[in-house]
C-alpha cells in the first residue's frame, strides 16, 4: 500500500512539473534578450506555478493550506482552484507556443487541487 501511494504522490507532482518546466523554457526563450518583459503568457504561468509550489509545500505541511476542518482551509483550495482555472482559461486564447505546456500543466494543477478539496471534505 505504501509503494502505491508513493507512486501516486510522486506522479502528482511530476505530472505538472515537466509541462511547467517547458513552458517556462519557451517562455523565457520567446523574451527579447536581457529585458524579460512581462507578457500575456507569463501572468498565467506565473499563476499556475505559484499554485503548484503552494500545493507542493501542502504536500510536506499541511497547515500552509490551512488547519484540518476549517474554513480557511477550504478558502485556500478553492481559491488555488479559481486561479488555475482562470489561467487555464487564459492560456486558451494567448498565441504563444507556452499555449499547450501551460493549458496541460494548468488543467493538471487543477485536477489536482480538485482532489484536495474532495479529500478535505470527505475526511
Amino acid at each position: 500500500m505504501f509503494t502505491v501511494t508513493l507512486v501516486v504522490v510522486l506522479l502528482l507532482v511530476i505530472v505538472p512539473a515537466v509541462p511547467i518546466a517547458i513552458a517556462w523554457y519557451k517562455a523565457t526563450q520567446q523574451s527579447d534578450g536581457p529585458h524579460f518583459r512581462i507578457s500575456r503568457n507569463l501572468i498565467p504561468l506565473c499563476i499556475t506555478t505559484l499554485s503548484f509550489i503552494w500545493l507542493l509545500i501542502g504536500l510536506y505541511r499541511g497547515a500552509i493550506i490551512g488547519p484540518d476542518y476549517s474554513d480557511l482551509r477550504f478558502v485556500v483550495i478553492y481559491a488555488n482552484l479559481a486561479a488555475v482555472v482562470v489561467s487555464l482559461v487564459m492560456a486558451a486564447f494567448i498565441k504563444s507556443p507556452v499555449k499547450v505546456p501551460l493549458a496541460l500543466s494548468a488543467s493538471v494543477v487543477a485536477v489536482e487541487w480538485l482532489y484536495c478539496a474532495v479529500v478535505s471534505s470527505v475526511v
